[in-house]
């Protein structure tokens, strides 16, 4: 294809012929058979109404200015369409089929609990060394049919000699469902440990699968991944054994039935002394503030404290501090 002058392409330039019949025009004459289109298209001649075939010359300083300001509003409206592209394109993968964008050889996305579920129940019924679980979810918010089905497939793979080791916050300790679970699992050959901060929660089997909460689309609070990566997998045990072994057993804390405080005090204590505020502890822990401000109150009341920071000082020097 040939160059198009102005008006008619991209190109904000003028082609030698059409540079020739404007300084013909602009001098009187007539452009004979140059070529005009592009100088008609950006204004910079007229038609003469009063002579068919003639053409006005006009100022090309003006005409430049108007094709200067046309391009700057093309290019705003350019980086404007730019601009929405990446919310645009994030609005769509969403929907877009996330065992395919956001999954690959070594990971595996489950889009709700049930999903979740199955894959955990497939794993773990081939499992044949060791199941680690951590669950740091307060015990009285938990699916009461995803607890039974724990405690089956507990049982089942202790009766197979596969080692089984779980980490709960030391709140599961007040909670009797968990409490008869776990003396269960325990006696049938589990170890269990209760820790008093945060921890992630994950599901780990043979060191080479691991089950983690979905933090990559915001929109799915209840997915959740399938890892199978084997640096990521042992990265992620390496993790639970450093909580595991910051974690006191729950038969010690069976034992400790002459203590002020109970598990869920605990838990707050130990986030207040880290240098957490009361309202931000509520966030580390599960609980709402209201629950919180409760707990740091019955436990004044059982010490004969008046303030908070009686009841923090009491704490340091506690050796219920060393509880988990």
């Amino acid at each position: 294809m040939g160059e198009m002058g102005i008006g008619e392409g991209d190109r904000p330039t003028l082609l030698p012929d059409e540079v020739a019949a404007y300084e013909l025009i602009a001098h009187g004459g007539d452009p004979g058979g140059l070529p005009v289109d592009g100088l008609l298209a950006a204004q910079f001649v007229a038609p003469d109404a009063h002579h068919p075939g003639h053409y006005i010359p006009l100022d090309p300083r003006v005409a430049g200015q108007r094709i200067i300001a046309q391009e700057r509003a093309a290019l705003e409206r350019a980086l404007s369409r730019l601009s929405e592209i990446p919310d645009l394109t994030d609005q769509l993968a969403t929907h877009f089929d996330p065992h395919r964008y956001y999954g690959g050889p070594s990971s595996e996305f489950l889009g709700d609990k049930a999903a979740m579920n199955a894959r955990i129940g497939q794993v773990i019924g081939d499992s044949s060394n060791e199941l680690y679980t951590a669950q740091p979810g307060q015990p009285e918010a938990r699916d009461p049919a995803v607890v039974r089905l724990g405690i089956a497939r507990s049982q089942e793979v202790l009766a197979r000699g596969v080692k089984v080791r779980t980490l709960y916050p030391v709140s599961a300790h007040a909670h009797a469902p968990t409490r008869a679970y776990v003396e269960e699992i325990i006696a049938a050959g589990a170890e269990v440990r209760l820790h008093s901060g945060p921890f992630p929660r994950m599901v780990l089997v043979d060191r080479r699968n691991l089950f983690i909460d979905n933090h990559v689309i915001d929109s799915e609070t209840n997915a959740g991944w399938h890892v199978v990566d084997r640096s990521a997998v042992m990265w992620a045990r390496e993790v639970f054994l450093m909580f595991w072994h910051r974690s006191g057993r729950w038969q010690d804390v069976a034992g400790a039935s002459e203590t002020v405080t109970t598990g869920r005090q605990r838990q707050i204590l130990h986030e207040l002394t880290a240098g957490l505020s009361q309202q931000q502890v509520g966030a580390r822990v599960g609980l709402s503030n209201r629950a919180v401000a409760k707990e740091l109150a019955a436990l004044r009341d059982a010490l004969g404290f008046e303030t908070l920071y009686q009841v923090l000082a009491w704490w340091g020097g506690s050796p219920e501090a060393q509880l988990p």
